[in-house]
């Protein structure tokens, strides 16, 4: 396994209450550059969102990937039950985990879904942290880095101003479109 001293070396630190110091494009350019191919390939196939890509997958993907889709079963779980429904078609196949269950109620239970997906967030990274022990200098440390990063990218969507913002623009354009509508009604 290969070890890349300065590609770890050369990446700016991550904290997860602060805005990501470089974009995924940034990351990815430089890698692509620093990383032997296959290696590369480990970090692209490396996707936070979407599980199923055909990239090949790092060991600690691998286990991040099957803590997210437990978390996300657990999630499915209780909105089912609140529904009164049968969660069944929505669950994924992988394992549960110890833990899941309080944090996904604890998450489920705040009445702000702002509040609830820091939870879930932090957790995320939490997460993240734990898998990052003992990697220092190697591949599955740089792919932690990528998911990491791509939660911070996350993250910055959910900003409590900017979406109370586009509300409020959301409700102009439609209560616009219903004058409007009502105009052409009343002609």
């Amino acid at each position: 396994m290969s070890n890349y001293y300065y590609v770890v070396a050369a990446l700016p630190l991550l904290y997860f209450d602060k805005e990501a110091p470089v974009s995924l494009e940034y990351f990815l350019d430089f890698c692509c550059g620093q990383l032997k191919p296959d290696d590369y390939k480990l970090v692209i196939g490396a996707d936070f969102q979407n599980f199923n890509g055909s990239f090949p997958q790092a060991r600690v993907y691998g286990q991040y990937r099957a803590w997210e889709i437990a978390l996300r079963n657990e999630l499915v779980r209780l909105r089912a039950f609140k529904k009164e429904q049968d969660a069944a078609p929505y669950l994924r196949q992988g394992s549960e985990i110890i833990g899941l269950k309080l944090l996904v109620r604890k998450a489920f239970e705040d009445s702000s879904p702002l509040l609830a997906e820091a939870i879930l967030n932090k957790a995320r990274w939490d997460y993240l942290e734990e898998l990052e022990v003992g990697h220092f200098f190697d591949v599955q440390k740089i792919v932690i880095y990528y998911l990491k990063l791509q939660l911070l990218n996350r993250k910055a969507y959910f900003q409590d101003e900017l979406g109370k913002d586009n509300y409020t623009a959301l409700l102009r354009h439609i209560f616009e479109e219903l004058k409007t509508g009502v105009e052409v009604y009343e002609k």
